[in-house]
């Protein structure tokens, strides 16, 4: 024998409430960055890095060059740093990933390009 529950009318349930919010004044943060820059931007040359070393101009601002030479992998990453990036990191990223990445790596070289590669840690 089932038991049905009687049917409450809509107007009769109770709704939620929003408490009110006060609007108060806030103070905006300092901004760090100074805009516009006060220097002209110049991108760094990507020829100091190994992977990068016979790469023309042409071919670095070429779309599909980009596209085709983004980094895919820490072996690709490696190659594209050489000793700039030493053991201990490569083997920090890989446990990094191993543990806690949700998706693959995938650095396109322009990005990788303004990377300092004196300081990657």
């Amino acid at each position: 024998m089932s038991e049905t529950l009687p049917r409450v009318p809509a107007e009769a349930t109770p709704t939620k409430v929003r408490p009110k919010r006060e609007l108060g004044r806030v103070q905006a943060a300092e901004q760090p960055f100074e805009y516009p820059l006060a220097r002209p931007y110049l991108e760094p040359d990507w020829t100091r890095l190994p992977g990068y070393a016979g790469v023309t101009k042409p071919e670095w601002e070429s779309a599909q060059w980009q596209r085709k030479h983004t980094v895919k992998n820490l072996a690709e990453l490696k190659k594209v740093l050489g000793h700039h990036l030493g053991d201990d990191l490569c083997a920090d990223i890989d446990r990094d990933q191993q543990e806690r990445a949700t998706m693959s790596m995938l650095i396109p070289p322009q990005m990788i390009n303004t990377m300092d590669e004196r300081n990657l840690r």
